[in-house]
C-alpha cells in the first residue's frame, strides 16, 4: 500500500477509503465530565480549537458528545442561565461511534447516514481516541491528492469572507 513518488506517499481512493481511522486522526479529543458547566465546555472548545468534545465518566469511558451543533440547537440562549447548566443536559448521550480497527469507509458511512459532522472513535474499553470530523477526512484526502484537490479551478461564486457563505 505504501508507495512513494518524489518523497510523497501515493495512494488511490480505494486505498484511502480503507485506511484505519487512526491514519486520519489529527489530535486527541477534548474530554470533560458530564457535570461540567456549558460555559466551561464552550471555553474548552475555543481553547482546543475543536467543534466537539467527548463527555466521559469517571473512568474515562465515553458517555456522550457535545458539538457546536448541540450548542446552537439544544441550548436556550434567551438568557445567560445556560452558562451554568451541566453539559449532560445538552449532550448527545450514547453516541454512535467507530471502534479500533474500523476504517474510513465505516466512518464516512455512519456520518452520511446520521448526518453527523463529528464521530467519536473509541478504543476497546470505550475510551475516546479521537473525534473524527468531516474536516479531518478532507485534510487527509487532500494530503494524498494535493495536486488534484488544491489546484481545482476557482469558483467565481466562492465567498472568501472569513465567515464563509
Amino acid at each position: 500500500m505504501d508507495r512513494y513518488r518524489g518523497g510523497r506517499l501515493i495512494m488511490n481512493l480505494q486505498e484511502i477509503a480503507h485506511c484505519p481511522i487512526r491514519d486520519a486522526q489529527r489530535k486527541a479529543p477534548a474530554c470533560v465530565d458530564s457535570d461540567t458547566p456549558l460555559i466551561e465546555v464552550v471555553e474548552t472548545m475555543r481553547e482546543r480549537e475543536c467543534d466537539a468534545v467527548a463527555i466521559v465518566d469517571e473512568s474515562g469511558v465515553l458517555i456522550g458528545i457535545f458539538s457546536s451543533r448541540d450548542l446552537t440547537n439544544r441550548v436556550d440562549h434567551s438568557n445567560h442561565d445556560w452558562h451554568g447548566v451541566p453539559v449532560f443536559r445538552a449532550m448527545t448521550a450514547d453516541p454512535i461511534c467507530t471502534k479500533e480497527g474500523d476504517d474510513l469507509t465505516v466512518a464516512l458511512g455512519l456520518m452520511q447516514k446520521g448526518s453527523f459532522r463529528h464521530l467519536p472513535h473509541v478504543d476497546a474499553e470505550g475510551r475516546p481516541m479521537t473525534i473524527l470530523s468531516v474536516r479531518d477526512i478532507l485534510v487527509f484526502v487532500s494530503e494524498h491528492f494535493p495536486k488534484e484537490i488544491l489546484n481545482l479551478p476557482p469558483d467565481a461564486n466562492y465567498n472568501s469572507s472569513p465567515w464563509g457563505g
